[in-house]
């Protein structure tokens, strides 16, 4: 169940960068690779160089999970693909831009993206 899990978790990710490209007035190439989304965001806030790892770390699973029936997704590699996730959902302007959406659109955010970890 991890590639499903990283399915959505890429597609999330890709969603969120897309909404703020499109939200500041920039148009979306009809792409999927979370690498040039990112830039892409980049070019609007700058600060968007701090999620850059995160971005990276998932497009790497994309061919995993679309092409790959060999070379499942591990344990190992969920807990990297949960982090990103956490990263990039709680980063500031994600953040700001998912609270001004669910105020303009009357929907609660139900809880922010965490997880337990074993220490």
């Amino acid at each position: 169940m991890y590639d499903i899990i990283c399915f959505h978790v890429t597609q999330a990710v890709e969603k969120f960068l897309k909404s703020f490209i499109i939200s500041n007035g920039k148009t979306v190439e009809k792409i999927h690779d979370l690498d040039i989304l990112q830039k892409s965001a980049m070019e609007i806030d700058n600060s968007f160089s701090d999620i850059k790892n995160a971005c990276v770390l998932l497009n790497t699973f994309v061919p995993n999970i679309k092409y790959d029936d060999e070379d499942p997704i591990t344990k190992q590699d969920m807990d990297k693909i949960i982090k990103s996730l956490e990263t990039i959902c709680n980063f500031p302007p994600i953040k700001a831009m998912r609270d001004s959406f669910s105020k303009e659109h009357n929907y609660k955010i139900v809880g922010e993206i965490m997880t337990k970890r074993a220490t």
